[in-house]
Order: C-alpha cells, then sequence, then structure tokens
C-alpha cells in the first residue's frame, strides 16, 4: 500500500471555505473544518488505505522565501479567528490516530510534504500526496501520485498532469517562473497560456532563452528585461526537498490507534453522522 501524506493547512482551509459554519451546541465551538478534515480524512483512508503515514502543517514564522522575496505571500490576509482555532482540534485528531506531525521552522509544509515524499522513494515506497494544492504537482512522479480535491476527488500520475494542465510535473516550477502566481504573489512575464506553449517547445526556461530568436517579440523583450525576476520566481516556485528531518520509515508506519479515544472525541464535537464511520485500519505486519 501506499504511504499516504496529508497537507493539513490546505485540506484544513478547503473543508472551512467549503463547508457552511458548524458550531458545537453545547460550547459554541466552531467545528466546521474539523469536520470536514475528518470527512476527508475517513474518504482517503477507505479508498487508499496506507501502510505509512504522516501530517504536515505550515508555522506562522517566515520561511527562507520570505527572506529573499519580502513580497512573497503578502497580499494573504491572516486566518479568521474561527478557522486558527479549529487547527488544535485536528492535531489532537491526528495524535489519537497516532499520525505523525512534521513542521519545520524555516519551512513550508510543502517543502516537508516534498522531502517526505522523496525520502519514501528512495526507500521503494509509493506515496499519495493529499492536498487542494496545485503547486505540489510538481512532485508527481513514477512514486508519487496527488490526490487533489477539486469540484470533485481527483488522482493525478504524470500523465494525467500533463494531460489535465499541459505541462508535466517537472515543469511546473518553469511555468510559475514566466507566468507567476497570484496566490503567492509571485510576479510573471506572459499568460499561462503563453508560457506552457513555449514550455511545449522549448521545454525548460533554459531552452526559451536559448531560442529567443524564435520567440515573437514582445514576449522576447519581456524575457530580456525580466530575465533576473523570471530566474528567482522558478526558484520561490521550486519546492525544497532536502528538509533536515530525523525519521525512520518505522516512525511512519500505520499502528492500531486509539478507536475509543476518536469516538469520544466525535461525540463530544457532536459529529453524529461520522461515529459510525470511523476508519478500519489494518496495520501491515
Amino acid at each position: 500500500m501506499p504511504g499516504l501524506l496529508l497537507d493539513g493547512n490546505s485540506l484544513v482551509h478547503r473543508a472551512f471555505h467549503a463547508l457552511p459554519p458548524l458550531t458545537v451546541k453545547k460550547t459554541d465551538e466552531p467545528a466546521g473544518a474539523v469536520y470536514g478534515f475528518c470527512r476527508m480524512l475517513f474518504r482517503v483512508l477507505r479508498d487508499f488505505p496506507p501502510d505509512f503515514w504522516a501530517l504536515t502543517f505550515d508555522l506562522p514564522t517566515p520561511t527562507f522565501r520570505h527572506q529573499r522575496f519580502s513580497e512573497y505571500k503578502a497580499q494573504r490576509p491572516p486566518p479568521p479567528p474561527d478557522l486558527k482555532i479549529q487547527f488544535g482540534r485536528v492535531r489532537e485528531i491526528a495524535n489519537l490516530m497516532g499520525i505523525p506531525i512534521f513542521e519545520v521552522p524555516g519551512f513550508e509544509a510543502d517543502d516537508i510534504l516534498g522531502t517526505l515524499a522523496q525520502d519514501l522513494s528512495e526507500q521503494g515506497q509509493d506515496s499519495i500526496i493529499a492536498t487542494n494544492d496545485k503547486d505540489l504537482l510538481q512532485l508527481v512522479s513514477p512514486r508519487v501520485k496527488m490526490l487533489l480535491w477539486e469540484k470533485k476527488v481527483i488522482l493525478l500520475g504524470e500523465e494525467e498532469v500533463h494531460q489535465k494542465y499541459g505541462v508535466f510535473p517537472g515543469q511546473i516550477p518553469d511555468l510559475k517562473g514566466l507566468s507567476g502566481d497570484p496566490s503567492d504573489n509571485i510576479p510573471g512575464v506572459m499568460t499561462e497560456k503563453t508560457a506552457i506553449k513555449l514550455l511545449a517547445e522549448f521545454q525548460n526556461i533554459q531552452g526559451i532563452y536559448d531560442n529567443l530568436w524564435a520567440i515573437p517579440q514582445r514576449t522576447c523583450q519581456s524575457l530580456k528585461h525580466k530575465k533576473e525576476q523570471v530566474y528567482e520566481a522558478r526558484e520561490l516556485a521550486t519546492i525544497y526537498t532536502s528538509v533536515p528531518l530525523e525519521f525512520a520509515l518505522d516512525d511512519l508506519r500505520v499502528r492500531e490507534y486509539d478507536h475509543d479515544g476518536l469516538a469520544q472525541l466525535m461525540e463530544e464535537l457532536e459529529f453524529k453522522s461520522l461515529q459510525d464511520k470511523l476508519p478500519d485500519i489494518f496495520p501491515s505486519s
């Protein structure tokens, strides 16, 4: 079975914005994001039961990208208080289920997921990354697939990424270097459609710069004048896969979890529809 790598921030945010507000009647505690996260988690465990798993989170501190580019994600507002408070409950659920949690100062959850996926691959282990963040598509490889939450849940391998987005996973940093990424406040020099067309012809940013003579003049001039920006944007968009993590593969192994404790928490949070849907996990021996 593949390893399951959960993008905590992305999934909790997805749950918060996809569902109407939900509160615990007895305490008035906001719980919609927690409920949505549980629904997503239980579904993944049903459809893709893992042998190994991990959950990652961002920390509310600057990363190496902020040090390189002061405007990185500068346009993003702070999370709403009703969302921020729910992360504690998600961690509580992970602890009851025995899911290892990873977070490292100076790095984003994306970088931790990339490092975990690469380490698992190097040990001959397949993995699935569960997320709502398309930036992570660049990590898809022969041993890494992505479970992406959009209007419906889709599982993407290398060919599916290419068919859906027009580029292969390894070209995604080049795509963002050329067209930018508004969600991260990374500037671009051309439209995504133009960038995809150029990458299909010249493979990567270096190939494009080696063939400026073959590119329409207006686009060529933008590339010439903003060459440093293009390469910096690509670096900002590239997921770092060498985060200093200390773990052994056995640390990620799925084990029997505190079923009674999780059932009690579901009751406390008044998640009645989930109380009979707690996942059956059968760790490999």
